[in-house]
């Protein structure tokens, strides 16, 4: 039987996280966006192959039994053709 990787549920579009303990009740999650998914306009829903930059986002997560739980996202900063500047799209990710 295959072992799950709790930390490769957090969100498909990345690849499996990288974490580090940062005090004895406190985990960051770094997630890298997966090599072969290509960003999404946040404005028009359109694929979008020009990336300006990226900025990291930190989102708490729910507690993993006794840790709180923090992650780090990857956010791309687009050249949107159609809708100019923006941000692409994230599953589960607010605005």
């Amino acid at each position: 039987m295959e072992q799950a990787n709790l930390l490769a549920l957090f969100r498909e579009c990345f690849e499996p996280p990288q974490y580090v303990q940062l005090n004895a009740r406190t985990l960051r999650i770094r997630l890298q966006p997966k090599v072969d998914r290509v960003p999404v306009c946040l404005g028009c829903v359109r694929a979008v192959s020009q990336v300006h930059d990226l900025h990291w986002r930190q989102v708490r997560e729910r507690g993993l039994f006794s840790h709180r739980v923090w992650q780090e996202i990857p956010v791309r900063r687009l050249r949107c053709p159609s809708w100019g500047p923006s941000r692409e799209q994230i599953p589960a990710v607010g605005r």
